[in-house]
């Protein structure tokens, strides 16, 4: 267990549940020691992790590819399964990082400790997900850390900056000559096919997307013999179960799955080209062509009452105010808050942390195809951010650095260093989320016509308000998000419970809802027990207490703002 407490030390602390995920994983390794709970994962190879919004799902990933670095130390598993202790002479002494370091340099000088990096094939790593922020997160927050024994799998262009100097890409020269004088240890020259795999081989951990595990993996795997007994899959919650087994097959021998994901969130795109269409946010309602038993994720499948996830249930994203709607709606009442009011205070006058914009003489238009447009909603989200970007910001407002947040994730202001004093919301503070694509083009180009659009420059990307719909949301957050709800007749994509997730949850301070409160009181989520599906929270059954709470979303429509006092109550909270 000292490879565990030096990890948790690393990492500058765990919550519980964290540190369930971590300890389970030593059960793995150790069966001998005692379960940390009722249930006994150590039974089963597969792990499921269901992490909410903010909940730190890559710091937790990072602690636990380094808790498996620490184990291999100590731990050596012979052909036959049995477990021996191999205790690393003042190594855990030494402390964790001094470790890693000192590892690096002896495989690179072939001193003793590059004999042991030898000896260490069996708790080698995979992290898999659909996109490439999701893996390229995970592998920087490792450097940020000092461990370098990785390798990232893909292309140059598609992969984080930071980790050219360790690209594997097969079939992209380009890759490799950046590669090589991107980092000292790599030799000047461009890296022959032997000596990237020889690099793929060494590492300890790689990181790959789906699309690249075949043929890119499988060739490197296929060529070393290195394969990886451990495969991370995160996101596995947006991904179709066909999807999910292709890092399984391009592993090379994976003998243990780890799935990570929320449920209650975007399911998997089952149609990439028609995201306007209606929404399929319960699996089981796919088109027949496909079958629910291909759609339906594998992480859904296998959640049950005999292998219920361990749940991440601290958030540390939204004001308590926000998280306290999406956990009474959606997880049954049961997220923690890891911030507090203080933390997720105002930065804009009196503007509480939940507005809701009243536009009832607003109609929806249908623009092309499945999409949809509302006008009046559009100028009311463009009047708001007109005065949002103009009025100065809270005096006293201080932005804080997000190192040492259990969540490990800080999307919107990603180069935050130290403490600054703010005067006006930026624009990369504020973003705009949309059910549509037509309403994302009407409010850009209304944006436009406000001259609200950053001219272009070249050499730096300008500071901009984010405007997307909600799929191409998840994943990011800003300090402020405008939400405009577009439908007033039938409800279409409003209706789904994953995706109204996702829009209350992309706020840190402050979430304006735009819409007209008369149609909206009729979402079927209000009337669901359990949330999304009447799943309960960490799977396998009905939701039963805590579910979703009507009476809470009533009271906001109550108190709705009428549009038009949007400019009044712009005045009044900057006074």
């Amino acid at each position: 267990m000292g490879a565990l407490a030096e990890v948790v030390e690393a990492m500058g602390g765990l919550n519980a549940d964290q540190y369930t995920v971590l300890r389970t994983i030593c059960e793995w390794v150790c069966p001998s020691l005692p379960p940390s709970t009722d249930i006994v994962y150590s039974s089963s190879p597969i792990l499921l992790v269901h992490g909410v919004f903010g909940s730190g799902k890559s710091h937790m990933l990072v602690a636990l590819c380094l808790l498996l670095d620490q184990l291999s130390n100590r731990l050596r598993l012979d052909r036959g399964g049995k477990e021996e202790e191999e205790e690393l002479e003042g190594e855990s002494r030494g402390g964790l990082m001094k470790g890693w370091r000192r590892r690096e340099e002896g495989g690179r000088d072939g001193g003793r400790d590059g004999e042991r990096e030898g000896k260490k094939s069996d708790f080698r790593v995979l992290i898999a997900s659909a996109t490439n922020v999701a893996v390229d997160n995970i592998l920087v927050q490792l450097l940020e850390k000092g461990y370098t024994s990785l390798t990232r799998i893909g292309s140059s262009q598609r992969s984080n900056p930071a980790l050219l100097p360790y690209l594997y890409a097969a079939s992209d020269s380009t890759a490799s000559s950046i590669s090589a004088t991107a980092s000292s240890s790599v030799p000047s020259s461009q890296q022959s096919p032997s000596q990237q795999n020889q690099r793929f081989a060494s590492a300890r951990i790689a990181g790959a997307t789906i699309a690249s595990c075949f043929p890119t993996l499988h060739q490197a795997v296929l060529a070393t013999g290195a394969g990886f007994p451990f495969v991370i899959i995160d996101e596995a919650s947006q991904l179709m179960e066909p999807l999910t087994l292709l890092p399984l097959l391009a592993a090379g021998g994976a003998s243990r799955l780890i799935l990570v994901g929320d449920p209650q969130q975007l399911p998997p795109p089952v149609n990439m080209h028609a995201r306007d269409a209606p929404p399929t946010s319960n699996p089981s309602s796919a088109p027949p062509s496909l079958g629910a038993h291909l759609v339906r994720p594998l992480f859904q499948r296998l959640s049950s009452p005999s292998m219920p996830p361990i749940v991440l249930r601290t958030q540390y994203r939204c004001h308590p105010t926000l998280s306290k709607l999406a956990s009474d709606l959606f997880y049954q009442g049961q997220l923690r808050d890891g911030i507090n009011r203080e933390d997720r205070g105002p930065v804009v006058g009196r503007l509480p942390p939940l507005v809701w914009i009243d536009v009832p003489h607003g109609s929806e238009q249908q623009a092309g195809g499945e999409s949809y447009q509302n006008i009046a909603e559009a100028a009311i989200v463009v009047q708001a951010l007109q005065w949002l970007l103009a009025v100065q910001t809270r005096q006293g407002w201080e932005e804080q650095p997000d190192g040492g947040r259990m969540d490990g994730e800080g999307v919107g202001n990603e180069e935050r260093k130290g403490v600054r004093q703010r005067k006006v919301l930026e624009p990369d503070d504020i973003g705009i989320i949309v059910p549509y694509k037509a309403q994302a083009t009407l409010i850009m180009r209304m944006m436009k016509e406000k001259n609200l659009l950053p001219p272009s420059r070249r050499g730096a990307p300008p500071s901009h308000v984010k405007v997307s719909t909600v799929d191409a949301f998840q994943g990011a957050e800003r300090e402020v998000i405008l939400y405009s709800c577009v439908r007033t007749g039938g409800l279409g994509f409003l209706d789904s419970p994953n995706r109204l997730n996702v829009a209350i949850t992309r706020a840190r301070r402050h979430l304006v809802l735009v819409g007209n409160a008369q149609a909206l009181v009729m979402l079927s989520v209000l009337g669901r027990k359990g949330g999304p599906g009447g799943e309960g929270l960490g799977g396998g059954g009905g939701g039963g207490e805590g579910g979703s709470k009507p009476g809470m979303w009533s009271e906001i429509v109550r108190r709705a703002v009428p549009c038009s006092h949007v400019q009044e109550l712009g005045d009044w909270l900057v006074e």
